[in-house]
């Protein structure tokens, strides 16, 4: 059952699960979106900034899309994309990390221009096994409204 604009509240959060990231899913992804040495050669990798194999943000990025997605973007009506701000990799994801990511409901807000849909700000955080924060954005959404204009459940998944 889909959700609507009616059923997000402000302040919730939602565990999206936990992924771990390899060396070899590491350089795989990098070899083809970000073949930088720091992403695809272990032994060029010393001679970069991070002094090591790390992987790429677009990596850790993608990983929580699609984590977010599968945990909350799919059931929601209506989703048209607006944009992405505030991106930050405060720290480094190594081979073996074990990343879990998190998604909140920062503002939501009636569209001022379309009354069958609402703008939605969430925030996506990523953490390691230690607790440590390496990756945090924002992303702004079209939500659709509920057609009958009935009152949500409140961020309820199953409203």
């Amino acid at each position: 059952m889909p959700r609507y604009f009616e059923d997000l509240s402000v302040g919730t959060v939602r565990d999206l699960g936990s992924v771990t990231l390899s060396a070899e899913g590491i350089v795989a992804f990098a070899e083809q979106w970000d073949p930088l040495p720091q992403h695809v050669d272990e032994s060029r990798a010393g001679g970069t900034p991070s002094g090591e194999l790390v992987a790429s943000g677009l990596h850790t990025i993608c990983l929580s899309n699609r984590l977010a997605t599968d945990g909350y973007r799919r059931d929601l009506a209506g989703v048209v994309g607006l944009g992405f701000s505030n991106l930050q990799f405060p720290a480094p994801v190594r081979p073996g990390d074990e990343l879990r990511f998190y998604h909140e409901v920062v503002e939501t807000r009636p569209s001022e221009s379309n009354p069958s849909v609402g703008v939605v700000r969430t925030r996506i955080h990523g953490e390691n096994a230690e607790g440590v924060r390496v990756l945090e954005y924002d992303v702004s959404t079209l939500v659709s409204r509920r057609p009958d204009g009935g009152a949500g459940g409140g961020d309820d998944p199953d409203a």
